[in-house]
């Protein structure tokens, strides 16, 4: 699974402010559409290198993006920094590396979205008509292997379907039991079989046996 920790939790993780293992830490299924005000629809992207990428409302330099739906140009998907350019493009940089990062085919895709990882904060920043499911129990068996954050997997009881839409992320935050407190944590934009359109079942995701497990400062 690909995923990128909020740039307020990365600050506090450095400065010893996160404790996975202590804290109630629980799990939104979100979906990144327009339609649900969350998410700013992508309307083209360069095969080019840096890939410039074309919006209505161009992120700030710096910014840290999640970028997904984009089909030809696949590289276009992911985590990235960005160079604003003008009020509606801006160029994708890796956002570890700050190397540009390369088209590789002709834009397409169905509903592509960027949203932004830097500017969302607390669970209130997501709007509550794209949140599918959130767990109502905390996250269980939280352990840190080799610097890496595990846990075990976990389940979205019986999701509601929302009229064919799917879940395209999942957003993993602390639990305060108040939005405006419960700050994001961690962004989940690929695991398998994401994105999933809910249909009234249980949702599962299992959490990686890889190295990095769920994060790794």
């Amino acid at each position: 699974m690909a995923n990128a920790i909020y740039e307020q939790m990365r600050e506090l993780a450095l400065g010893a402010g996160l404790d996975w293992i202590a804290q109630d830490y629980r799990a939104a299924l979100v979906d990144l559409d327009t339609a649900d005000l969350f998410g700013i629809a992508v309307t083209d992207a360069t095969n080019a290198t840096p890939i410039v990428c074309t919006t209505a409302a161009a992120p700030s330099t710096g910014t840290i993006i999640s970028q997904q739906g984009i089909t030809g140009n696949t590289n276009a998907n992911g985590h990235f920094r960005v160079t604003n350019l003008t009020a509606t493009t801006y160029s994708l940089q890796d956002y570890t590396t700050d190397a540009n990062v390369a088209g590789n085919g002709v834009f397409g895709g169905t509903d592509p979205n960027f949203f932004s990882l830097t500017g969302a904060q607390n669970l209130d920043d997501i709007p509550a008509g794209a949140r599918h499911a959130i767990l109502t129990a905390s996250i269980g068996s939280k352990a840190i292997v080799a610097g890496a954050a595990d846990s075990a997997d976990w389940t979205w009881l019986a999701v509601p379907a929302d009229g064919g839409d799917d879940s395209d992320l999942v957003v993993v935050y602390e639990h305060t039991g108040v939005e405006s407190t419960s700050r994001l944590l961690l962004c989940i934009t690929e695991a398998t079989g994401l994105p999933v359109i809910p249909n009234g079942g249980d949702i599962s995701l299992i959490v990686n046996n890889n190295v990095h497990k769920l994060f790794r400062l």
